[in-house]
């Protein structure tokens, strides 16, 4: 039973999977389950610091229309904190992820480490 576990492991992180949905801004047709991950964490990561920019913005807005009024002061700083910790946090994930250089299942012939990336 865990061979065939294994030998179906060997054959999805290999061939393309037809998960059918394509990423925005990926110029694959086919993915892998490691390459399809990893698309979708670079949208994330583009879209995610989009959002925390436009927040930023935001909180800039608040801040500058509240006429002095010091609650509206405090929850445009409270905005604009929220969106800076999202933002370093996004990026710093990114960083520990680019520090521990994972291997690439797609060009490893280890049934081990395809098996948990799959």
């Amino acid at each position: 039973m865990v061979n065939n576990f294994i030998n179906l492991t060997k054959v999805y992180a290999a061939e393309g999977v037809g998960i059918g949905v394509g990423i925005p801004g990926s110029s694959r047709t086919s993915y892998t389950y490691a390459t399809y991950i990893a698309d979708m964490y670079g949208f994330a990561l583009k879209l995610g610091s989009a959002l925390a920019v436009l927040m930023i913005i935001y909180a800039g807005y608040r801040y500058i229309t509240s006429a002095g009024n010091q609650t509206a002061i405090g929850e445009a700083k409270e905005i604009f904190l929220g969106a800076i910790l999202g933002l370093a946090t996004l990026w710093l994930v990114k960083l520990i992820l680019s520090f521990l250089a994972l291997p690439d299942p797609t060009k490893t012939t280890s049934t081990i480490i395809k098996l948990f990336y799959c």
